[in-house]
């Protein structure tokens, strides 16, 4: 079992998990930028950008991470949900000149992090981005730096499978890590995802969307635009997403240990229903599992939730890294 001590020193994870689809064609910037929640008509050739695809009711179908490489857009998603996203949004192309193609095995993802990553990194790149979301592009592939988790920078680094060896020789100095890892960081900066468990549960400002610059309310439409607009500016929300652990001891991986997206959570103060949803886990050392999960925030302070049944480990919120607006009402 790996240290935390070792993800804050510096690690490469390859994340087989993740796919990606590449939007080609004179009309991919306009076509994407009407189906998804931020603007992307706007998104810069030297910066990437999260974004919902939603149902016209305005629950999250996928959570992206999207940009542009010459003419082309790229989304990167979950492996599990990409194949009927993808049929999805090809039903809707029509007449547009816009061709989306999986290319998922032809590209190696990996995720980077630590104090040791941005000096490994600067060994095969000649320059680093400097800030969350930033983008670089040279003949080693394609680096984006996200939110930063264990004490330092993380980036993604994606290039051709054919060249994955080109990072291989980063594992001389950083510890080769794997996705739940990536996820555990990802859960430290209070990102959200959205797995086929959790497809068309939540509103994305359940998830935090706002908060971590996945919508824009000045784009104009896209499919269930109205819904997340009224949500916001009726201030009308009763679920937030926040971060919790529970005390689970083992070597197990969260997914080994039944602790998956969609696992129902529960108040043993109101035991006729779930009041929650786990949004991701994973693993923090021997003695404990993290998560995020949307929940009543009415509830979230009760200090008696339990993960998946009454009888259930017990859950602790931990304080997110960014402020949640005040707000009333029911959503």
């Amino acid at each position: 079992m790996r240290s935390i001590e070792q993800l804050e020193s510096g690690f490469v994870a390859p994340l087989e998990s993740y796919g990606l689809v590449r939007v080609s064609g004179e009309d991919a910037v306009t076509f994407i930028h009407g189906q998804l929640s931020h603007d992307i008509a706007r998104l810069k050739a030297d910066e990437a950008r999260m974004a919902g695809y939603c149902t016209p009711e305005g629950r999250l179908l996928a959570i992206l991470l999207v940009w542009k490489s010459v003419s082309d857009i790229w989304l990167m998603m979950p492996r599990e949900i990409l194949p009927a996203l993808l049929t999805r949004l090809q039903i809707y192309i029509l007449r547009s000149k816009v061709t989306m193609t999986d290319v998922s095995d032809e590209y190696a993802i990996h995720g980077l992090g630590g104090k040791k990553a941005p000096d490994a990194l600067a060994s095969v790149f000649s320059a680093l981005p400097d800030s969350a979301y930033d983008k670089t592009e040279s003949a080693p592939g394609t680096l984006i730096r996200v939110t930063d988790a264990f004490g330092g920078a993380r980036f993604l680094w994606v290039l051709p499978a054919a060249a994955r060896a080109a990072s291989a020789s980063l594992s001389d100095t950083l510890y080769i890590a794997n996705d739940e890892d990536w996820a555990l960081g990802d859960i430290a900066a209070g990102l959200p995802q959205v797995y086929e468990a959790t497809q068309n549960r939540f509103v994305p400002q359940m998830m935090n969307m706002e908060l971590v610059d996945g919508l824009s309310f000045t784009k104009g439409c896209y499919p269930g635009q109205e819904i997340v607009a009224r949500t916001q500016f009726r201030g009308t929300l009763k679920r937030r997403m926040l971060p919790a652990y529970a005390g689970i001891p083992g070597e197990k991986t969260a997914r080994e240990a039944g602790i998956v997206p969609g696992l129902d959570v529960f108040d043993t103060k109101a035991p006729h229903e779930a009041c929650g949803i786990v949004v991701r886990a994973a693993r923090f050392d021997t003695g404990r599992i993290d998560c995020l999960m949307v929940v009543s925030r009415e509830l979230s302070a009760s200090g008696s939730l339990r993960l998946g049944a009454l009888d259930g480990p017990a859950l602790h919120i931990t304080p997110l890294p960014y402020a949640l607006p005040d707000e009333a009402g029911e959503s």
